[in-house]
């Protein structure tokens, strides 16, 4: 019978039966039985774990301690969650400029163009306007030419070249006209209208009047204000 290395003088278990003794690892110590049965033999083993050695997936359980794999896990999650979220607002904040873009467009290529219409049989909308226009100079309201001419408490009023006299509450109708209103080159709005003037007297170098903007369909204040030239001070009444 081949007698295993023994340097160290440790006991060898008898082997008569020619069994392969088990190798045990480093890091275990074990015993053994003298038994001669071999199944008795390892049966009767008992084997120590090493103390040092990795913790078990119980062990880790009971630290609280996620393995590694799955805390990178969720690491990876909430790095995609953050990554949509500063996209979904990116996205946003592009849609919010080109929006405000948009309208300041709108708003400066806003556009009025005046012609001819015969009078309506009637025009149940109203808007009016106090107005200062500038003393003896000329104003265009549509396709009038306006210009008022104070003396005292009068005033001499040309519409289109044609004069009349008019007393502080007196009322002049400004001939019928239409107005279409375009945005970015397209029609929005077309309406036939007449103004109804009526003097309100001298204010320093201008002329006060009442301006009655009457039409034919209901109108939004800001589009009857864009009827007026630039160089007329007005506020709705």
């Amino acid at each position: 019978m081949r007698v295993p290395h023994n340097p160290d003088g440790m006991r060898v278990p008898h082997n008569p039966d020619g069994m392969r003794v088990p190798h045990i690892p480093d890091g275990y110590e074990g015993s053994y039985s003298a038994d001669r049965d071999p199944s008795k033999r390892l049966n009767n083993m008992r084997i120590t774990p090493f103390s040092g050695g990795s913790m078990t997936g119980e062990e880790t359980a009971k630290t609280g301690e996620k393995p590694t794999q799955e805390t990178g896990g969720m690491k990876e999650t909430k790095k995609e969650e953050a990554g949509r979220k500063r996209s979904g607002l990116r996205w946003l904040g592009y849609a919010i400029v080109v929006i405000i873009i948009i309208v300041v467009a709108a708003f400066l290529t806003i556009g009025v163009s005046f012609s001819e219409a015969p009078a309506a049989a009637s025009y149940p909308y109203t808007t009016t306007y106090q107005v200062f226009l500038p003393a003896s100079e000329v104003v265009r309201i549509g396709n009038s030419e306006i210009i008022a001419i104070p003396t005292g408490d009068q005033v001499t009023l040309s519409i289109n070249k044609e004069t009349s006299e008019m007393g502080v509450g007196q009322t002049k109708t400004i001939q019928e006209q239409r107005a279409m209103i375009s945005v970015l080159g397209l029609k929005i709005l077309d309406f036939d209208f007449r103004i109804d003037a009526t003097y309100l007297g001298r204010s320093g170098d201008t002329t006060q009047f009442y301006l009655a903007f009457k039409t034919t369909q209901q109108v939004p204040s800001f589009f009857i204000g864009r009827l007026l030239p630039p160089n007329v001070q007005a506020r709705p009444v």
